[in-house]
C-alpha cells in the first residue's frame, strides 16, 4: 500500500474538524504537550482541534490531566481493562490490573473519580467477537455527574454478526445525541479499500449519525501496513475525524530491549505527503558519521524548518532515545493537525 490512496476518489470532499490522540501519562508526552504551548494555538482556523482520549493505567495518572487539558477541550479518559485482557502480558497488564483490583469494572473507576474527569470513556472487551452488549449496561452504569460520554466500540476484521448489528442499535438507542462515538480499529493493518475492517467502520459509522464520530487507530505503525488510513477513512465515512496512539504502539511489549543492547539506533519521522512512518537505521548512534540523525538529515523530504520539533532534532542530534520519541510523537501530531484539515 502506497500513499497513493490518499490521492483517489476513495475520499470524498468531507472536512475533517477533530484530531484525538491516544495518550498515556509519561514525561514525553507531558513535554510534547508543554511544546505546543498546551495545543490551542491549533484551534485557530485551518487546522484540526485535538481532543486528547487519556489512557488511566495508574491513579497517580489522574493528577496530571490538568496538563493535557491545555490540548483541548473536552478531554476523554478512559480506564483500558483491554490492556489485562491480551494473550501475552504487555507493557501496563500489572498497572492496569492493579489500578482495578479494588473495583468491580473500570466504570466504578470512573464513578469514583468524576470530580477529576471532563469525559468518561465506556471501552468494552477486547477479545473477539466482540460483545457491545455491555457497552450499553456500562453506559447504563455510568453516574449521572457525568453531562456525557464517549463510548469506544473496538472494530475487527471478521464481518459483524447479526446480533452485534442487534447489539449496536440497541446502543445508538441507549445513548444521547452528545455523547461522542470512538471506532477503534484493532486491526489496522487490514483496513485496505475492500476489506472486511473498512467496510465494519463503515456500517457501524451509519448507525450513529446523531453522534459527533471518530475513527481510531486505523494506523498501524510499527506492524503490518504503513499507512495511515485515518484520515482516509474518516472522509469516506463523512465522520468529524479521526485518532491514535500518536505515532506509538497499543500494546508496548513486556520487556522492552536495553538500548545499550541495540547495535544499531533508529529514528522513525512520519512522512505526511505519503502518510507513511520513515525508518532512519544508523550503527553510529543518534549523531555523527553513519549515524541514524544523518540517515534522516539525507533524506530529501527532510525539513528542519517544518515545526519546532524538527527544529530541535536538527539543533540537538546526538540526544537519546527519550528525545527521539519526542520528536516522533511532536512531529506526528503536528504533522496531521495541519496537513488533513
Amino acid at each position: 500500500m502506497s500513499g497513493s490512496e490518499s490521492q483517489t476518489s476513495s475520499e470524498s470532499s468531507t472536512q475533517l474538524t477533530v484530531y484525538s490522540p491516544i495518550l498515556r501519562d509519561g514525561q514525553v508526552e507531558r513535554n510534547v504537550v508543554d511544546e505546543f504551548s498546551g495545543l490551542r494555538r491549533f484551534r485557530q482556523d485551518g487546522t484540526l482541534d485535538i481532543v486528547p482520549i487519556i489512557e488511566i493505567v495508574d491513579e497517580s495518572d489522574l493528577d496530571n490531566l490538568e496538563v493535557y487539558a491545555q490540548a483541548g477541550n473536552p478531554i476523554l479518559v478512559d480506564i483500558p481493562g483491554y490492556l489485562t485482557e491480551t494473550e501475552e502480558p504487555n507493557g501496563f497488564t500489572a498497572e492496569v490490573e492493579e489500578l482495578l483490583e479494588d473495583v468491580d469494572s473500570p466504570i466504578e473507576f470512573l464513578n469514583q473519580n468524576y470530580n477529576k474527569i471532563d469525559v468518561p470513556v465506556v471501552s468494552g472487551h477486547l477479545e473477539s467477537p466482540f460483545e457491545y452488549s455491555i457497552l450499553s449496561s456500562r453506559y447504563q452504569n455510568l453516574s449521572d455527574d457525568f453531562a456525557r460520554a464517549a463510548i469506544r466500540v473496538f472494530i475487527g476484521s471478521s464481518e459483524l454478526t447479526s446480533k452485534q448489528r442487534k447489539d449496536l442499535q440497541r446502543l445508538q438507542d441507549t445513548i444521547s445525541d452528545g455523547d461522542i462515538l470512538l471506532l477503534d480499529s484493532i486491526e489496522p493493518a487490514e483496513l485496505g479499500p475492500k476489506s472486511t475492517a473498512r467496510k465494519n467502520l463503515i456500517e457501524a459509522a451509519s448507525m450513529f449519525e446523531s453522534n459527533q464520530r471518530i475513527i481510531l487507530d486505523a494506523f498501524s505503525v510499527f506492524r503490518g501496513v504503513n499507512y495511515n488510513f485515518g484520515p482516509t477513512i474518516a472522509r469516506q465515512i463523512g465522520v468529524s475525524g479521526f485518532g491514535d496512539f500518536a505515532h506509538d504502539r497499543r500494546l508496548p511489549p513486556a520487556e522492552d530491549i536495553p538500548m545499550g543492547m541495540h547495535d544499531t539506533r533508529n529514528i522513525y519521522h512520519y512522512d505526511y505527503e505519503d502518510r507513511q512512518q520513515r525508518k532512519f537505521q544508523g550503527d553510529d548512534g543518534y549523531s555523527g558519521q553513519d549515524s541514524a540523525f544523518e540517515a534522516l538529515s539525507d533524506w530529501d523530504r527532510w525539513n528542519p524548518n517544518h515545526c519546532e520539533f524538527c527544529e530541535e532534532a536538527e539543533a540537538r542530534d546526538s540526544e537519546g532515545p527519550t528525545f527521539w520519541k519526542w520528536v516522533r510523537v511532536g512531529h506526528y501530531i503536528e504533522s496531521v493537525v495541519e496537513t488533513e484539515s
